[in-house]
């Protein structure tokens, strides 16, 4: 494993504990909020009652469903009692709400993350290769020793015998020329 991937990896491995964490969050308040689902219907009736009572209290028949156990100001103190706890149950599932959304804004975020750090990786993965690919040119640094005889070196057994037998090529010529001058050679006339 090359040293460039050891902190990637780490890094890889930090995000994914880090979704997974928020991912159990997002659990925690799906369940919150789940739990929330029946005490919202609860809620938006009372609403309505309130709504209803309001109602009742303008017609002036306000005494037929309170009865004379409660005044005009003990009812509407007990009506906004009961609008303060719809209000408090409303802000909470808001604020689960809210949360909600920003776990996932942040899972979002961490995906991307993830995903380009599983891109820098992969990337990495694909130079190794790469390289591992590459033919590598090994060699000691220093004279060449005697290799093969190749045609276009100079100074090997081949240039002496080329001498040789050309010396040997041109002395024949000349010494034929020369018996030539002084004999009659066929090929002289």
């Amino acid at each position: 494993m090359t040293a460039d991937k050891q902190p990637l990896l780490a890094e890889i491995d930090d995000a994914h504990e880090r979704l997974g964490e928020l991912e159990r969050d997002l659990r925690d308040v799906d369940g919150l909020l789940a739990s929330f689902a029946v005490q919202n219907e609860q809620y938006r009736l009372l609403e309505g009652v309130c709504a209803m009572l309001d109602s009742i209290e303008q017609l002036g028949a306000a005494d037929v469903f309170w009865g004379k156990k409660l005044d005009a100001a003990g009812r509407a103190q007990h009506l906004r009692d009961v609008r303060q706890r719809v209000a408090e149950f409303v802000a909470e599932v808001r604020a689960a709400e809210d949360k909600r959304l920003s776990i996932l804004g942040r899972i979002a975020e961490g995906g991307e993350v993830l995903s380009i750090l599983e891109g820098d990786l992969r990337d990495i993965e694909d130079e190794e290769i790469e390289r591992s690919l590459e033919w590598v040119v090994e060699r000691e640094i220093g004279p060449v020793t005697d290799g093969p005889n190749l045609p276009w070196v100079r100074g090997g057994e081949e240039d002496l015998r080329l001498r040789k037998s050309l010396g040997g090529s041109l002395l024949a010529a000349s010494l034929r020329r020369r018996s030539c001058r002084w004999t009659r050679c066929p090929s002289a006339s």
